[in-house]
This record gives structure tokens, C-alpha cells and sequence, in this order.
């Protein structure tokens, strides 16, 4: 190991220096016990001494347990341990015949969608205190635009074609459940629905907003019906960039 001359904690030199004539004076006793006959020094430490390095010694324990402890805590919440890998769905609820339900799946949160019998899931990274996360999913006559959102988010504004609604989110219906599922702490929910024919293969934003219809956060595009319009093949190519960085 490299010694690093840095003498922010002087004591730990002091007690270095202390400990090893200690070390040193023990071992010469052991000497002088298998060698009586043999006339050595030995090197005596006082004991006032001795209790002052045992003092120092279980301080200096206990800080290296402390910022043991602290790196540990660290590590957890900057690699997200604190969340579950992968959880069993709990339902967050249902709106205009879509019922919502949030998972983890290798770590990344996921919401399973069914309508009509029919399902779909979406994972990524959740949202934060303002922002949104939306996806759709279709039947024979209608496309919905479901998503979750941050605990500040109180109504999110839909827009797809010439449509724009606004929609109240939603606290899980089992607060509990959803939690122990994976979803963070006042994670919200929200169903929006619009005819098929009029935005079949259309990309979708949604802003969200808070109780007095305000924009807090950014909009965000959904594109997972069709990417291949102009907003989503731009999209596209700003995320490629972004992760290039």
C-alpha cells in the first residue's frame, strides 16, 4: 500500500508511531521469555501511554465503521438498490375501461396496460416530482394515452391531431401495493382517450401541469405507435446524440 503524506488527521500518524513502539516492546518481551539467559533492552511504554492508544484506537475504529457505513449507504442509493429488481404488477387503477398496473422489471418501472382484454407494458425510468411518462394502446375504435407521473403533476394535457384534453392524474388505489411493487413515493396515473380515425399513427405530447392548469415540466412525445413521423425521427435523433455524450 502507498503511503500518502497527508496529514489531515494527524492523529492517526501519533497513533501510528505509538502502536508500533508498542508492538516493538511486545515482541522484545517475547524474545526476553525464549531467551532469558540473553541480556536485552526493552523498550517500555508508560501506561498512561498505553490506555491513551487504546482510547485512540477504538475512536479511530469507530470511525472507519462510520464512513464504512455512509460509502455503503451511498453506493446503495447511487446504484439503486434501494428498489426492487424485478416485482409482482399491483393495480395503480382503472379509468374510461383501461386499468393500469406498475411493476419493476430489471429495475426499470413498468406499467401494464389492459383494455378490452387486451394488453401492452412500457418500462423505462420514473418520472420525476414534474414530469410525465406516456404510451398508447388501441382498439377498433378508440386509442388511449396512458401514462404516470410526479408527485407535483395534478393534471396532464394530452394533445394528438387536433385533440387536446385535459386530464386529471391519479394516486394508486393501494398506495401500499404500488409501493412495494417499486413505484417511488406519490407516484400518479392518468387515462386519456381519443377516436381512433382521428389519431391513428399521430405522435402524442403530454405537459404536465398542476392544480391550476399551469405547465411545470416538459412535454413529452409518444411515440409508440409510430416513430416514423418528422417529431419522432427528431426525437430519435436527439436521444442517439445524448447518449453519445
Amino acid at each position: 500500500m502507498t503511503r500518502h503524506d497527508d496529514h489531515t488527521l494527524p492523529i492517526l500518524d501519533e497513533l501510528g508511531r505509538e502502536f508500533r513502539a508498542l508492538v516493538r516492546s511486545e515482541l522484545e518481551a517475547d524474545q526476553v521469555r525464549e531467551a532469558p539467559r540473553q541480556r536485552r533492552r526493552r523498550v517500555r511504554v508508560p501506561r498512561a501511554t498505553r490506555r491513551r492508544i487504546a482510547r485512540r484506537t477504538v475512536v479511530v475504529f469507530a470511525l472507519l465503521c462510520l464512513v464504512g457505513s455512509a460509502a455503503l449507504a451511498a453506493r446503495s442509493v447511487v446504484g439503486g438498490s434501494d428498489r426492487p429488481h424485478d416485482t409482482k404488477p399491483a393495480a395503480l387503477g382503472t379509468a374510461s375501461g383501461a386499468q393500469l398496473s406498475v411493476y419493476r422489471h430489471e429495475g426499470q418501472l413498468c406499467v401494464a396496460v389492459l383494455i378490452a382484454g387486451a394488453s401492452t407494458s412500457e418500462c423505462g425510468v420514473a418520472p420525476d416530482a414534474v414530469a410525465v411518462r406516456m404510451t398508447s394502446a388501441t382498439t377498433a375504435t378508440r386509442r388511449y394515452l396512458v401514462g404516470i407521473a410526479g408527485v407535483r403533476v395534478q393534471r396532464v394535457r394530452v394533445r394528438v391531431g387536433r385533440h387536446r384534453i385535459d386530464r386529471p392524474t391519479h394516486a394508486p388505489v393501494d398506495p401500499v401495493a404500488a409501493h412495494a411493487a417499486g413505484a417511488p413515493e406519490g407516484l400518479r396515473w392518468f387515462v386519456a382517450s381519443v377516436p381512433l380515425h382521428a389519431a391513428k399513427g399521430m405522435p402524442a405530447t403530454a405537459t404536465p401541469l398542476d392544480a391550476h392548469g399551469h405547465e411545470i415540466g416538459r412535454t413529452r412525445l409518444d411515440c409508440s405507435l409510430d416513430a416514423s413521423s418528422a417529431a419522432c425521427r427528431a426525437l430519435a435523433r436527439a436521444t442517439a446524440r445524448d447518449a453519445t455524450r
